[in-house]
């Protein structure tokens, strides 16, 4: 629902409920009220929204947040039904802590054209480096360009030759558009077999894998890249973060290793 139309809806709404208190109130018998013709009853309400505007903000704003709390128990319960798919290497790479040793797991759903998701791209990159008992499991979610596609379909063919890790960094520091051309050379700057590379994404089910991660992003509620689920390794804690927000971030991490002490 749209802004303008929530507005509209919350008017009618509040309107409505002060005509018929106010028709109620007043004695007059039900049929009547159906009876009026409909260009005095939109006056009314016209009349009323005029004279009282607040009600109708007022109304607005609880919608809102009713609305959020909706979304927010519903990425919950989603996250909760696929918590333990996120947090595996089966359809992503992984990195960091191991599964023995993890405590924290820190999911990153991005799109190599993401301007945000390249903001992160350091901080990931530190959280690999320092912290030992953190896994981060890199799951791409293309949904900017055609072209992130074949950048996400490239970074598996990598993870499947064992240099996942050096594809994912390279082109997350690469600006403008990662064309097929581009993405070769940048794989073969890094030690990448290109050709088995795209032997591997014309041979592989990479679509699947992607489509199966896009079904997940909005079960959980994910709205756009980057999105970030954090989660303690017995499953104590689970947070979704949507958007680069590098302090909650942080605080979620935090949460999630104290939850699991």
């Amino acid at each position: 629902m749209t802004y303008k139309t929530a507005l509209l809806t919350a008017a009618a709404i509040v309107a409505a409920g002060a005509l018929g208190y106010s028709l109620m109130s007043s004695g007059t018998a039900q049929q009547d009220i159906a009876g009026k013709d409909r260009e005095a009853i939109e006056q009314i309400i016209r009349e009323y929204l005029v004279e009282n505007p607040q009600v109708v903000i007022d109304a607005l704003d609880r919608y809102n947040e009713l609305e959020a709390l909706r979304a927010e128990a519903e990425a919950m319960a989603g996250l909760d039904v696929h918590l333990a798919t996120l947090i595996s290497s089966e359809d992503a790479y992984a990195d960091g802590a191991s599964v023995e040793d993890a405590k924290v797991y820190v999911v990153e759903l991005f799109d190599y054209h993401c301007g945000f998701c390249k903001q992160a791209t350091d901080y990931v990159y530190d959280l690999l480096a320092e912290e030992d008992d953190v896994r981060v499991v890199f799951r791409e979610l293309p949904i900017l360009r055609e072209e992130s596609d074949y950048a996400a379909m490239a970074a598996l063919a990598a993870r499947d030759q064992g240099k996942y890790r050096d594809l994912h960094f390279a082109m997350m520091n690469a600006s403008g558009i990662l064309t097929r051309e581009r993405i070769a050379k940048i794989a073969a700057d890094n030690g990448i077999d290109v050709e088995a590379m795209e032997d591997r994404i014309d041979e592989a089910e990479y679509t699947d894998v992607l489509g199966r991660t896009r079904n997940i992003a909005i079960d959980i509620g994910v709205t756009g890249t980057p999105a970030f689920v954090v989660a303690s390794a017995d499953g104590s804690y689970s947070r979704m973060i949507g958007g680069w927000q590098p302090e909650t971030l942080s605080e979620s991490i935090e949460e999630a290793r104290k939850a699991g002490i």
